[in-house]
């Protein structure tokens, strides 16, 4: 297993991407190895969503353990484990398409939804009051 990271190769290295996204950076303090992150990045359409499950393994990683404190030395792996799952769910929606709609906007879909059976139709409609 490897660990690695560089800064130079950040804009075309999906790997340093999500080292970065999910800081994993320090070699002194090593999350996930290159493999773990590259097997994200392999099933994910995203370098987000793979920063994503990345984050949750961490996450996973954590919650396995508990807090110690012997004298002044404390070790919080409940803190960690929350932090990481914070920062799943914040990439989680970066990943999210910023793309609004309004229904009924484009006759193609009104179309659709007017012949689906399964569709709420509405209340009102143009023409429901007129005498035929």
């Amino acid at each position: 297993m490897t660990w690695s990271y560089s800064v130079s190769t950040l804009a075309t290295s999906a790997l340093n991407q999500v080292r970065l996204l999910i800081g994993d950076t320090l070699s002194t303090d090593e999350q996930l190895q290159d493999e773990e992150i590259q097997f994200f990045i392999d099933n994910e359409q995203s370098t987000y969503m793979a920063a994503y499950r990345s984050a949750l393994a961490i996450a996973a990683e954590y919650s396995r353990k508990v807090d110690k404190e012997m004298g002044d030395l404390k070790i919080l792996a409940a803190q960690r484990h929350r932090h990481y799952l914070e920062l799943a769910e914040q990439l989680r929606l970066k990943n999210v398409p910023a793309i609004l709609s309004a229904g009924g906007v484009w006759q193609s879909e009104k179309d659709t939804l007017s012949d689906n059976a399964d569709w709420v139709q509405p209340w009102f409609s143009r023409g429901m009051m007129d005498n035929s």
